[in-house]
């Protein structure tokens, strides 16, 4: 009988064990994905509003199935649009599970205060449903954006301002804000050495943190052509993604060893940055390094080559003649010229 007891006592501390498991495998992952609004002040108690991570738009958004789309989510908010609109997405809940009471929700682009933002942006681009939303996953469209454009580094904003539909005094704190730039290419390569008469590949990458869609040119220059030859030297790259990480490839040969470094130049036109320039008038949305061509913004690294000789211990003899003759050619049309 004292078995049997000590037996029950144990299968029942370890059900309590078991369930109080699952119950944090359950709900920590999503206490953890999620931000709580609580309502300000309120003439009756009013359940506080959940926020969930929004995800990328859909079908439901009207984004058709293998349409490329540029997204961006951050701060319970998913973004996506382009010069002509700008779309503003969230999913939100009661924590009372509430899914018949209307969320009033009003987004505000570009407007710098922070406190009392519905009185103080109301004269700022949003935009507002003419009814409010029920609990779940929804969107807003800002037509025609007053994007700032200044420069890569003055980002631009939207905050939202979520309240009770029915009251629109009673707002959901904190604020909802998110910084987004429309276009911030980077060149991310490095200077080699290379081993003179030696095909090398040679690659860069281009990466994306501009929340439009965007078509690129990619063109890799040398001044010193006869020191240096660039197989491959152009490249399109079309419908580039917020996040992309471009990989771009080259042959490279490099002819003679100076002592002077080659200079290799990457230059990237962006069909984005080209429509601001066309808005703005000029380059000065590139803070970084970019020079201007045929009325068009081009952004520019450059990288240096050194060269190197390959020893005479790891060449053999049909090398070492090849390499010979290969430099008293060179030798001889460089005398021609």
């Amino acid at each position: 009988m004292l078995f049997h007891l000590k037996f029950k006592i144990k299968i029942s501390f370890m059900k309590k064990f078991l369930s109080f498991f699952l119950f944090l495998l359950l709900f920590l992952p999503i206490s953890k994905a999620q931000i709580e609004l609580q309502p300000g002040e309120a003439r009756f108690t009013l359940a506080s509003l959940f926020l969930l991570p929004p995800g990328a738009p859909g079908v439901e958004e009207g984004i058709q199935p293998g349409q490329p789309v540029s997204w961006y989510e951050s701060n319970y908010l998913t973004l996506w649009g382009d010069f002509n609109y700008l779309n503003i997405k969230w999913k939100a809940y009661w924590s009372d599970n509430d899914t018949e009471r209307l969320i009033g929700v009003k987004c505000y682009l570009n407007c710098p205060f922070t406190e009392n933002v519905m009185e103080n942006c109301e004269n700022y681009q949003s935009c507002q449903p003419v009814i409010g939303w029920k609990p779940g996953s929804h969107y807003c469209s800002i037509l025609h954006p007053n994007y700032l454009l200044e420069n890569i580094n003055q980002p631009e904003n939207v905050k939202c301002i979520f309240f009770l539909w029915e009251d629109p005094s009673i707002q959901f704190t904190p604020y909802i804000s998110v910084n987004f730039s429309v276009s911030n290419l980077t060149i991310e390569a490095r200077d080699l050495e290379l081993t003179v008469g030696r095909k090398t590949k040679w690659s860069f990458n281009l990466k994306s943190r501009g929340l439009f869609l965007d078509n690129l040119n990619v063109t890799i220059t040398t001044p010193f052509a006869n020191s240096l030859l660039v197989g491959n030297p152009t490249a399109f790259l079309s419908n580039v993604k917020y996040g992309d990480l471009e990989k771009i490839s080259s042959d490279l040969i490099l002819l003679i060893a100076s002592g002077v470094k080659v200079p290799v130049k990457i230059m990237v036109e962006s069909e984005v940055v080209n429509k601001i320039r066309k808005i703005n008038g000029d380059c000065s949305y590139l803070v970084r390094d970019y020079t201007e061509k045929d009325d068009k913004c081009l952004i520019v690294k450059t990288i240096n080559i050194k060269g190197k000789y390959l020893s005479l211990d790891g060449i053999k003899s049909s090398q070492l003649t090849v390499g010979t003759l290969l430099s008293i050619f060179i030798f001889l049309i460089s005398s021609l010229i």
